[in-house]
């Protein structure tokens, strides 16, 4: 009975944990360029680089859906490739811009 007590117990303590690990990783909303949007949220979005900027260790990539995503040690980049980006958004000059935490190159 007391193993049975302490399985329980354990089980309880590893769901409790998992719950607490999922609301600090909030799943990322995905945008457009014309969506609304909170600054300082967590967002998603997938586009295809229209231009590839450096400017000292960051890069500025410009998608075909007009979302601006700035990202410092990224993977190689080239234009016309198909990336998701995920991260924070913030609001530079009247458009969208997302600071980016993790790149995906789908294409």
């Amino acid at each position: 009975m007391k193993k049975l007590a302490v399985a329980f117990l354990v089980l309880s303590l590893v769901g409790i944990f998992l719950l607490l690990l999922a609301f600090l990783y909030p799943t990322p909303k995905q945008i457009s360029g014309k969506a609304s949007f909170n600054e300082g949220s967590y967002t998603e979005t997938t586009g295809k680089i229209t231009s590839v900027k450096e400017v000292y260790e960051f890069k500025i990539i410009k998608l075909d859906n007009n979302i601006t995503v700035v990202c410092y040690d990224c993977p190689k980049l080239k234009k016309n490739q198909k990336i998701t980006a995920t991260g924070t958004i913030t609001n530079k000059s009247g458009a969208i811009q997302i600071n980016a935490e993790i790149i995906k190159i789908l294409e």
